[in-house]
Protein backbone atom coordinates (compact mmCIF):
# COMPACT_ATOMS: atom_id res chain seq x y z
CA UNK A 1 0.00 0.00 0.00
CA UNK A 2 2.72 2.42 0.85
CA UNK A 3 4.52 1.39 -2.65
CA UNK A 4 1.75 2.69 -4.51
CA UNK A 5 1.00 5.73 -2.71
CA UNK A 6 4.80 6.62 -3.09
CA UNK A 7 4.90 5.58 -6.50
CA UNK A 8 1.83 8.07 -7.18
CA UNK A 9 3.07 10.84 -5.25
CA UNK A 10 6.70 10.39 -7.40
CA UNK A 11 5.30 10.39 -10.54
CA UNK A 12 2.63 13.22 -10.06
CA UNK A 13 5.12 15.41 -8.46
CA UNK A 14 7.62 14.21 -11.56
CA UNK A 15 5.34 15.33 -14.48
CA UNK A 16 4.21 18.55 -12.87
CA UNK A 17 8.04 19.09 -12.26
CA UNK A 18 8.94 17.57 -15.93
CA UNK A 19 5.88 19.67 -17.18
CA UNK A 20 7.03 23.10 -16.16
CA UNK A 21 11.11 22.33 -16.47
CA UNK A 22 10.22 21.63 -20.12
CA UNK A 23 7.94 24.36 -20.36
CA UNK A 24 10.59 26.67 -18.69
CA UNK A 25 13.15 26.02 -20.61
CA UNK A 26 11.62 26.63 -23.79
CA UNK A 27 9.68 29.92 -22.88
CA UNK A 28 6.19 28.60 -22.67
CA UNK A 29 4.96 29.46 -19.01
CA UNK A 30 2.21 31.75 -19.33
CA UNK A 31 1.62 34.44 -16.00
CA UNK A 32 -1.46 33.28 -14.52
CA UNK A 33 -3.25 36.96 -14.20
CA UNK A 34 -2.50 37.30 -18.44
CA UNK A 35 -4.82 34.61 -19.38
CA UNK A 36 -7.23 34.19 -15.97
CA UNK A 37 -8.00 35.54 -12.43
CA UNK A 38 -8.70 34.65 -9.10
CA UNK A 39 -9.20 36.76 -5.68
CA UNK A 40 -7.53 33.85 -3.85
CA UNK A 41 -4.46 34.29 -6.38
CA UNK A 42 -3.39 38.00 -6.09
CA UNK A 43 -0.32 39.89 -6.16
CA UNK A 44 -0.06 40.89 -2.76
CA UNK A 45 -0.48 37.25 -2.12
CA UNK A 46 2.04 36.11 -4.94
CA UNK A 47 5.43 34.54 -3.35
CA UNK A 48 8.74 33.79 -5.19
CA UNK A 49 10.26 30.69 -5.57
CA UNK A 50 13.04 31.75 -2.98
CA UNK A 51 10.14 32.10 -0.37
CA UNK A 52 8.35 29.47 -1.11
CA UNK A 53 11.31 26.69 -1.36
CA UNK A 54 11.96 26.37 2.04
CA UNK A 55 7.79 26.51 2.74
CA UNK A 56 8.00 23.47 1.07
CA UNK A 57 11.27 21.65 2.44
CA UNK A 58 9.64 22.02 5.81
CA UNK A 59 6.18 20.27 5.23
CA UNK A 60 7.78 17.35 2.84
CA UNK A 61 9.33 14.67 5.66
CA UNK A 62 9.01 12.06 3.61
CA UNK A 63 12.43 10.80 1.81
CA UNK A 64 10.45 10.94 -1.72
CA UNK A 65 10.46 14.57 -1.68
CA UNK A 66 14.35 15.00 -2.23
CA UNK A 67 12.92 15.51 -5.80
CA UNK A 68 13.46 19.00 -4.94
CA UNK A 69 17.01 18.64 -3.68
CA UNK A 70 17.05 22.42 -4.84
CA UNK A 71 15.32 25.73 -5.24
CA UNK A 72 15.56 25.58 -9.49
CA UNK A 73 13.67 22.30 -9.51
CA UNK A 74 10.43 24.51 -8.32
CA UNK A 75 8.44 25.74 -11.17
CA UNK A 76 5.54 27.76 -12.06
CA UNK A 77 3.90 30.48 -10.05
CA UNK A 78 2.89 30.88 -6.18
CA UNK A 79 0.81 32.03 -3.81
CA UNK A 80 0.72 32.22 0.16
CA UNK A 81 -2.81 32.30 1.22
CA UNK A 82 -4.46 31.27 4.88
CA UNK A 83 -0.72 29.13 5.43
CA UNK A 84 -1.72 27.16 2.18
CA UNK A 85 0.45 27.01 -0.58
CA UNK A 86 -1.03 27.27 -4.48
CA UNK A 87 1.17 26.56 -7.39
CA UNK A 88 -0.24 26.83 -10.76
CA UNK A 89 1.54 26.48 -14.07
CA UNK A 90 -0.16 27.64 -17.11
CA UNK A 91 1.14 27.03 -20.68
CA UNK A 92 -0.96 28.29 -24.36
CA UNK A 93 -2.74 24.77 -24.67
CA UNK A 94 -0.74 24.60 -28.49
CA UNK A 95 2.25 23.60 -26.40
CA UNK A 96 0.57 20.33 -24.68
CA UNK A 97 1.45 16.98 -25.94
CA UNK A 98 -1.89 15.71 -27.29
CA UNK A 99 -2.03 12.51 -24.55
CA UNK A 100 -2.66 15.30 -22.29
CA UNK A 101 -6.13 17.38 -23.19
CA UNK A 102 -8.01 14.94 -22.22
CA UNK A 103 -9.08 14.97 -18.83
CA UNK A 104 -10.37 11.56 -19.06
CA UNK A 105 -7.02 9.87 -20.07
CA UNK A 106 -5.21 12.31 -17.47
CA UNK A 107 -7.15 10.92 -15.08
CA UNK A 108 -6.35 7.31 -15.88
CA UNK A 109 -3.04 7.95 -15.84
CA UNK A 110 -3.16 9.63 -12.75
CA UNK A 111 -5.41 6.27 -11.07
CA UNK A 112 -3.75 4.60 -8.13
CA UNK A 113 -5.25 1.51 -8.62
CA UNK A 114 -5.31 -0.68 -5.91
CA UNK A 115 -3.85 -3.56 -3.84
CA UNK A 116 -4.28 -7.07 -2.77
CA UNK A 117 -4.50 -7.78 1.04
CA UNK A 118 -5.30 -11.45 1.99
CA UNK A 119 -6.64 -12.14 -1.19
CA UNK A 120 -9.40 -9.59 -1.41
CA UNK A 121 -8.71 -6.80 -3.37
CA UNK A 122 -8.50 -3.06 -1.68
CA UNK A 123 -9.11 -0.30 -4.29
CA UNK A 124 -7.70 3.21 -3.04
CA UNK A 125 -10.50 4.70 -4.67
CA UNK A 126 -13.05 3.72 -2.41
CA UNK A 127 -11.40 5.25 1.08
CA UNK A 128 -8.10 6.82 0.33
CA UNK A 129 -8.23 8.54 -2.97
CA UNK A 130 -10.45 11.16 -4.60
CA UNK A 131 -10.69 12.43 -8.18
CA UNK A 132 -13.52 13.63 -10.34
CA UNK A 133 -13.82 15.76 -13.77
CA UNK A 134 -16.27 18.62 -13.80
CA UNK A 135 -16.82 21.95 -15.24
CA UNK A 136 -16.34 25.09 -13.62
CA UNK A 137 -17.09 28.80 -14.58
CA UNK A 138 -15.49 28.80 -18.09
CA UNK A 139 -13.58 25.61 -17.70
CA UNK A 140 -13.18 21.71 -17.04
CA UNK A 141 -11.03 20.60 -14.38
CA UNK A 142 -9.72 17.37 -13.02
CA UNK A 143 -9.40 16.86 -9.26
CA UNK A 144 -7.00 14.25 -7.65
CA UNK A 145 -5.62 13.33 -4.51
CA UNK A 146 -4.95 10.87 -1.77
CA UNK A 147 -7.56 12.28 0.72
CA UNK A 148 -4.77 12.09 3.84
CA UNK A 149 -2.07 13.73 1.72
CA UNK A 150 -1.07 17.43 2.11
CA UNK A 151 -0.92 18.32 -1.27
CA UNK A 152 -3.95 17.95 -3.49
CA UNK A 153 -3.55 18.63 -7.58
CA UNK A 154 -5.92 19.92 -10.34
CA UNK A 155 -5.37 20.33 -13.80
CA UNK A 156 -7.23 22.74 -15.85
CA UNK A 157 -8.34 23.23 -19.38
CA UNK A 158 -10.32 26.00 -20.38
CA UNK A 159 -13.41 25.53 -22.72
CA UNK A 160 -12.00 28.01 -25.67
CA UNK A 161 -8.96 25.31 -25.92
CA UNK A 162 -6.36 28.00 -25.35
CA UNK A 163 -4.46 27.14 -21.97
CA UNK A 164 -3.79 24.27 -19.58
CA UNK A 165 -2.73 24.64 -16.19
CA UNK A 166 -1.58 22.59 -13.49
CA UNK A 167 -1.95 23.00 -10.22
CA UNK A 168 -1.78 22.25 -6.46
CA UNK A 169 -2.53 23.46 -3.05
CA UNK A 170 -0.30 22.18 -0.35
CA UNK A 171 -1.00 22.20 3.09
CA UNK A 172 0.40 21.43 6.66
CA UNK A 173 -0.21 17.54 8.04
CA UNK A 174 -3.05 18.85 10.01
CA UNK A 175 -5.26 20.92 7.51
CA UNK A 176 -5.37 18.39 5.32
CA UNK A 177 -9.25 18.86 5.22
CA UNK A 178 -9.03 22.97 5.43
CA UNK A 179 -6.94 22.30 1.94
CA UNK A 180 -9.88 19.86 0.19
CA UNK A 181 -12.52 22.70 1.40
CA UNK A 182 -10.44 25.60 -0.14
CA UNK A 183 -9.46 23.94 -3.26
CA UNK A 184 -13.09 24.06 -4.13
CA UNK A 185 -12.80 27.43 -3.12
CA UNK A 186 -10.22 28.22 -5.61
CA UNK A 187 -11.14 26.49 -8.61
CA UNK A 188 -14.96 28.35 -8.29
CA UNK A 189 -13.10 31.74 -8.65
CA UNK A 190 -10.78 31.09 -11.09
CA UNK A 191 -11.92 32.73 -14.93
CA UNK A 192 -10.48 32.96 -18.03
CA UNK A 193 -10.15 36.20 -19.38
Amino acid sequence: MKVKLIVFIFFSISFLTTFSQNSKKSGELLSFHSIASSSYLTAQNQVSIAEVYPLLRDRYVTPIYDIWKKQSDLNGEFWAYDGLIINIVSVNINNVHPSRLKLSDERRATDPGGYYVEGKYIDYREHQYFDEIKEVNNYNVLVYYFKDFIKKYFTIIDQQNRYYLMGSVTCQENEVRKAEAFLETLLQSIKFR
